[in-house]
């Protein structure tokens, strides 16, 4: 992993948002949450929800898979 990929993997978990989703995303396991669970678990804004998942997404900390017209993380 070069030194840079490492600072943007810690940057996008630096927050306590992300923490949290991440944190719900782990007890979940394989069945993953859709972004309304998320919220509901966390106590997040569905706005709030949507661009920290969003950051996630693109460090690769997670992925959205579309089950039935159906996000989940």
């Amino acid at each position: 992993m070069q030194i840079r990929d490492l600072a943007r993997l810690l940057g996008a978990l630096s927050t306590t948002d992300r923490q949290m989703i991440i944190g719900c995303l782990i007890a979940a396991e394989d069945s993953g949450l859709s972004q309304l669970e998320i919220c509901e678990i966390t106590g997040l804004s569905p706005r709030t929800c949507s661009v920290q998942l969003e950051a996630m997404i693109q460090a690769d900390i997670t992925f959205k898979k579309s089950e039935k017209n159906n996000l989940t993380f």
